[in-house]
């Protein structure tokens, strides 16, 4: 049988000093997800309930346990946190939510245990609702009890530029996973918005440019969005992929927010392809760019953002049922979305819009906390982005700018000079 912990055991003692943990969590980790999960299930390599776009992936807490690079340990120990923390966070109801629908149910666990560490007291997950319903987080909070739901809506409608990014992102490697043996980097700079048709014809031509084995350089232009296709080779577990481009691509810029998921989820799709590089390392890869001006015409004034926070606030109303008990229980909803990276860009009629429709019109909401988990190779840890919606008069809109002003010096797990 697969030894399930043994990469994550060897990467995390070696990297414990450089991501400043202690070198003890790591089998103080290892003993608490053999006890909660079990090792045969953690063994399993067929796919598990949650995968990537695709189905190129497996199930997350699997994927990170083998691929075992700096981020993926983090994580790993992140959890073994919170269900370490969290007063029956390991019990089975618990541990059969993360198996199913790992994402959401870490969301949770998260803001429980942000929640605690906010000071708030009896902090417990699955509290009684009102019509028999069951909320996400149950708390006291000056007093006053709470109930908080999480909720991660689905990325975009059929369509929409954002999710045509992300599909061209998986479909590009897709193929990637069809040519395993051509280890290769695929950069991509887009300057017009993505719709079906060009996120189809990009693909053709990737797919066409070239029979593998790859020797040599590839830069071509479809509508405008240019690609670069350039050998690469595997990397080792926990060591940086090597992007390579044509000389004449244009790097400058960050990275398409899409694509830094792709990224991460890219080492947890190779890791577990059997035909190609040994276990636990990582091949080819994809990035993907925004031209500067495509981005600042997305972004200006906060314009694009109104119909998305329009949106999202409609399907976030009906979460709001979860939250509801009688009249002196406080009510409180965490978002995950990626509106959460771009919530500065909107404009003050768009928020105070959303505003009021989940909060100012409906009796006991404290606010809404619009969230991003993601990787910061400064402080070594998953930070949450966090963007409290709130009426100033409301009891907890106190605890959810707590919960956004803790953030900045919460480490997840705690730092340590590692021995």
């Amino acid at each position: 049988m697969l030894n399930a912990f043994e990469p994550f055991q060897i990467r995390g003692l070696a990297l414990a000093h450089r991501l400043m943990y202690s070198r003890d969590l790591v089998n103080e980790a290892i003993a608490i997800l053999r006890a909660s999960f079990g090792e045969a299930w953690l063994s399993v390599v067929e796919d598990g309930s949650e995968t990537v776009p695709l189905g190129l992936g497996k199930h997350p807490l699997r994927a990170d346990l083998r691929t075992a690079g700096a981020s993926q340990v983090v994580s790993v120990l992140e959890l073994c946190h919170y269900l370490k923390a969290l007063p029956a966070a390991a019990s089975g109801t618990v541990v059969a939510n993360l198996k199913d629908a790992f994402s959401r149910n870490f969301l949770q666990l998260a803001f429980a245990y942000r929640v605690l560490n906010a000071g708030a007291r009896d902090v417990h997950l699955e509290p009684p609702a009102a019509g028999g319903r069951v909320g996400d987080i149950g708390f006291t909070w000056r007093g006053r009890p709470f109930i908080a739901e999480c909720y991660s809506p689905t990325v975009a409608q059929a369509g929409d530029q954002r999710n045509e990014e992300l599909r061209l992102a998986m479909d590009v490697m897709a193929l990637l996973t069809q040519r395993v043996d051509d280890v290769v980097s695929v950069a991509i700079r887009l300057a017009r918005p993505v719709v079906p048709e060009h996120r189809r014809a990009v693909v053709r031509a990737i797919r066409n440019s070239w029979t593998p084995p790859l020797r040599l350089f590839r830069l071509f232009r479809v509508e405008g969005t240019t690609v670069s296709i350039a050998p690469s080779r595997t990397a080792g577990p926990g060591e940086d992929s090597l992007l390579v481009v044509h000389p004449a691509f244009d790097t400058s810029g960050r990275e398409d927010m899409f694509m830094r998921v792709a990224h991460s989820t890219r080492e947890a799709a190779f890791s577990l392809i059997g035909d190609g590089p040994r276990a636990s390392s990582t091949g080819s890869q994809v990035v993907m760019w925004l031209d500067p001006a495509t981005r600042a015409g997305r972004s200006a004034d906060g314009r694009p953002l109104g119909p998305e926070l329009a949106r999202l606030a409609k399907k976030t109303e009906r979460k709001l049922r979860q939250t509801k008990r009688d009249a002196g229980t406080g009510r409180l909803v965490i978002v995950r979305s990626w509106i959460a990276e771009e919530f500065h860009n909107a404009n003050e009629d768009s928020v105070a819009a959303f505003r009021r429709q989940l909060v100012d019109q409906h009796d006991m909401v404290a606010g809404v906390l619009l969230v991003r988990r993601s990787w910061s190779e400064e402080a070594a840890r998953y930070r949450y982005k966090v963007h409290p919606v709130v009426a100033l008069a409301r009891a907890g809109a106190d605890l959810c700018e707590e919960l956004r002003n803790q953030e900045e010096n919460l480490f997840v797990p705690p730092r340590s000079v590692a021995p």
